[in-house]
């Protein structure tokens, strides 16, 4: 599911960025041997919330972020890239698909100190409740399915 999830992010963001639970042993394991392209930062955490605070504060972008979570590989690249487009300085780019929003999420560099102060399990869902949110409409069923558990799988 990782490695789907990262083929379709590579190229996309001028960094890409794995967070993970600094006591996932076989988890750092998997990604030196097959993710050796991509940053890794491992955090103690007290959940998502917590573990997107200490990504911000390790990398720092101007312009934002694109938040993305690594069970969902589902997401198309072109969606991808179109979220990342419609970030700015101080955007909330949410993608949109058949009137349900979904993720990954852009995130604008304006929101960084918001973004310092989160704990806890509950991510960024208060500040795209209390901004105004740029929702991006895509053809992409991708944005609302992550897998949570094997039977989430698409079948082939």
């Amino acid at each position: 599911v990782l490695a789907a999830t990262l083929a379709n992010l590579r190229g996309v963001a001028e960094r890409l960025l794995v967070v993970t639970r600094a006591d996932n042993g076989p988890l750092h394991d998997w990604l030196r041997a097959h993710a050796e392209d991509c940053e890794r930062l491992l955090v103690e955490t007290r959940g998502l919330g917590h573990s997107l605070a200490q990504a911000v504060a390790h990398a720092p972008a101007a312009r934002g972020w694109l938040v993305a979570l690594g069970d969902m590989p589902y997401v198309q690249p072109a969606t991808l890239r179109a979220i990342v487009a419609a970030i700015d300085h101080d955007s909330l780019v949410v993608p949109v698909h058949q009137g349900r929003p979904g993720h990954p999420r852009g995130i604008g560099g304006a929101h960084r100190e918001r973004l310092l102060q989160l704990d806890g399990d509950r991510g960024a869902q208060a500040l795209f409740a209390r901004h105004a949110v740029q929702q991006l409409e895509v053809d992409d069923p991708g944005v609302l399915q992550d897998i949570d558990h094997p039977d989430d799988r698409r079948r082939c």
